[in-house]
């Protein structure tokens, strides 16, 4: 029998030769054997005198948690894949199958040929950049075919590296592939959110368009710079320094300069545009900030910044209507449910579906869809010992259309989303109560894709609340100070027409319609009783000697209020000589009714 690697290469069904190192370019697709360097071969059929993979005799090893028997991990390069084929075979032992593969299309197609016979239960893929976005396309197509052909599928987990690294001084390609595949047969992975085709399409374009948006708000801030180094001072008399009318006057009043002749033709331009487009500033105003020492080199930056910051806007146009057509297609309904919420609207629902899409079936509870997104702080305790820690990480594309939603909808007058947002901002402080109002719109999408219900305004005033257990916890305060409040603070709420009544044990309800109570009759006069002769005047005391300047300054030290701290409560210990007006009080310690 002739030797097969002395044939012709176009007669050959497999060729053999060693392997170039892992990541070179010249690398195809190989099977790799632990004790001897792993040999290239292609993906069609295996002759008899290549030697078996090697099995691994696992003892002492819990098999009864296994959830999956075949398992492919896959660890990502920019230039190359390593994939290792672990299978559990009968007697408590694993075989495993490495091969490595280029990165061009020819290439992956044969390694996912290869995967698809090996017809594996679930694949981990490792998330390295965005070189396992091409990889992943093709291994979904095959899995879509094969669950709409009723056959036997398998799973993706895209996985991220940091949690599933080799240990230090034994970490390899092979090791990290072997490491994946290990983690999948016991489905101990913690998968990422990657949507349908579709959303996937829709998100290039949606991050295409916020890249666009950041270049162009990077040349309106460099212009802005250009034109406080000219003189041009224009913030204070437009209201949008990139807007048409804005424009127009600031690129004449470059071609002016200093001309008195053209001056005044630039004051009747002025006129006109204040009419045309409704300016606020005055002609003198606006001419006084266009006044401007630019040479030519700046006029020519100026008008070079204008025509790009034009270019991007046209090309973020384009991008907008592409993504508004794509969501259209497969959203049309969670995009008119989205719009229910205060301080969304319709671009704001368009890209939020770009980034999610319609199904969050992924996420099985809303805590851990709030948790991907970066909008929930993190716990650290240590010994009972709470420190803090911020909301961490999370989708920074969906995380900053909240934000901007929720500082929308916290300016929307009436609205529930408004109230809490203020009661929060009360409480723990503006930023703050900005990120919790976006955590709560995130609750709010997430319950109206899941349920695809739109959304309903709470009935409750939580504002109201917060406010009114403000003032009780206030009267608290001074019955622990000292000062004792007798009777009740009589409230009126407007909307209801109720009459309440709030004191240091709480707020209740009042009959609008009391009983009068009937007045008391008045005591009899008493008669004055005689005029007593006045005291003879008292010798007045000589006058003590002034106390020296130091002796001074600690007296008064000695005076000021001295404050003990008991978490947040301070008692004063001169809450006697306080004057509270129209409030009835008595020091502590006394008895009787206040005189």
């Amino acid at each position: 029998m002739a030797n097969p690697l002395q044939q012709n290469e176009s007669e050959l069904q497999i060729e053999i030769q060693d392997l170039p190192p892992l990541g070179s370019k010249e690398s195809a697709i190989s099977i790799a054997l632990e004790s001897s360097p792993p040999p290239l071969i292609g993906l069609k059929t295996l002759p008899s005198e290549i030697m078996a993979p090697e099995i691994q005799l696992l003892e002492g090893q819990n098999f009864g948690n296994l959830v999956y028997k075949r398992a492919v991990g896959i660890d990502v390069h920019s230039d190359s894949m390593v994939v290792c084929l672990l299978t559990l075979l009968p007697g408590d032992c694993l075989q495993d199958e490495f091969y490595q593969s280029n990165c061009n299309d020819q290439s992956l197609d044969l390694l996912v040929k290869k995967i698809e016979e090996y017809c594996p239960q679930i694949i981990c893929l490792e998330s390295t950049g965005i070189y396992w976005q091409h990889l992943y396309d093709k291994l979904d197509t095959v899995r879509r075919a094969l669950k709409e052909a009723g056959k036997e599928w398998f799973h993706i987990h895209v996985v991220n590296a940091r949690d599933y690294k080799q240990r230090l001084g034994s970490k390899t390609d092979r090791n990290d592939s072997l490491n994946l595949a290990r983690f999948a047969l016991f489905k101990d992975t913690s998968p990422s959110f990657i949507p349908c085709l579709d959303v996937r399409e829709s998100r290039v374009v949606h991050r295409a368009l916020v890249s666009n948006i950041k270049s162009r708000q990077q040349l309106k801030n460099r212009l802005h710079k250009v034109f406080k180094q000219v003189g041009i001072n224009v913030d204070h008399v437009f209201s949008k320094t990139q807007g048409e009318a804005s424009c127009i006057l600031i690129m004449e009043a470059l071609r002016t300069g200093n001309d008195p002749d053209k001056l005044q033709r630039l004051n009747s331009h002025i006129e006109i545009m204040r009419e045309q487009y409704g300016l606020k500033a005055d002609t003198d105003a606006i001419a006084a900030a266009l006044r401007n020492s630019a040479t030519s080199t700046y006029a020519y930056l100026i008008n070079l910044i204008y025509e790009q910051i034009a270019d991007i806007s046209g090309t973020c146009d384009m991008l907008f209507e592409r993504l508004k057509k794509q969501v259209m297609s497969w959203g049309s309904r969670e995009l008119d449910l989205l719009q229910t919420i205060p301080g969304i609207g319709e671009q704001t629902a368009i890209r939020l579906l770009a980034e999610l899409g319609t199904d969050l079936s992924n996420f099985s509870s809303v805590a851990k869809f709030c948790k991907w997104l970066g909008l929930v702080p993190g716990n650290c305790i240590s010994a009972n010992k709470h420190k803090k820690v911020g909301t961490g990480h999370g989708n920074r594309y969906v995380r900053s259309l909240l934000i901007e939603a929720a500082q929308g909808a916290s300016r929307t007058k009436g609205s529930y989303v408004a109230k809490r947002a203020q009661k929060i901002k009360e409480k723990r402080g503006c930023m703050r109560g900005v990120v919790a109002t976006a955590h709560y719109l995130a609750r709010v999408i997430y319950a109206i894709l899941r349920d695809k219900t739109p959304y309903e305004e709470p009935g409750e005033d939580v504002l109201v609340k917060h406010r009114l257990r403000r003032a009780q916890h206030s009267i608290r305060s001074l019955t622990q100070c000292g000062v004792e409040v007798h009777g009740s603070l009589s409230l009126f709420d407007k909307t209801s027409g109720e009459v309440m009544s709030l004191s240091a044990r709480g707020l209740s309800s009042m009959p609008l319609d009391t009983p009068e109570v009937p007045a008391t009759p008045e005591a009899p006069a008493t008669p004055e009783a005689p005029a007593t002769p006045e005291a003879p005047a008292t010798p007045e005391a000589p006058a003590t000697p002034e106390a020296p300047a130091t002796a001074r300054r600690k007296s008064k030290a000695s005076a000021k209020v001295k404050t003990k701290r008991k978490g947040r409560r301070r008692t004063h210990a001169h809450i006697n000589e306080l004057k509270v007006p129209d409030v009835s009080y008595k020091p502590a310690g006394t008895n009787g009714p206040p005189k």
